[in-house]
């Protein structure tokens, strides 16, 4: 198979699960540092924002944004994530990963649909494990309301 049908992909542990992020869209994985609080009216999945690059960009607790209990782990890394939509007033934002992402190259013969897409995340196998593809558009769209907040 050529390598232009090849995708490197992130797989990111987060929460009791698996986000798969396309590389491209990755801009740095750094170790986690604690984001500066959110105010008090900000949504529970908007962890504050974050010093990056001489910038401060929002992070977001993936997990909570999904559903799930907040998590917090001895590896966890934050995923500094370029912004696709425009929507964004920051060029980049980042995620809380439970864990330290690892590379995987997906091809179509190696991802499938594995459910019923939800709002904001889209279960597949990819290399044979279960992971949820995000709908970053969707996500971004949440950040862009909630980041007026911060």
């Amino acid at each position: 198979m050529a390598e232009a049908d090849t995708i490197r992909c992130l797989m990111v542990p987060v929460g009791e699960g698996r986000w798969l992020v396309p590389g491209a869209l990755v801009a740095e994985v750094i170790d986690y540092r604690e984001p500066g609080e959110a105010p008090a009216d900000a949504p529970p999945w908007l962890a504050g924002l974050v010093a990056w690059r001489g910038r401060q960009i929002p992070t977001l607790r993936p997990e909570v944004l999904a559903g799930e209990a907040p998590s917090a782990g001895g590896e966890a890394r934050l995923l500094v994530l370029k912004a696709v939509t425009g929507r964004l007033a920051e060029t980049h934002y980042a995620l809380v990963a439970a864990g330290i992402p690892r590379l995987v190259n997906i091809t179509a013969d190696t991802l499938a649909a594995a459910g019923d897409a939800g709002e904001l995340l889209v279960p597949v196998l990819a290399t044979g494990e279960a992971a949820s593809l995000p709908r970053l558009d969707r996500i971004e769209e949440a950040l862009a309301g909630a980041s007026a907040a911060v």
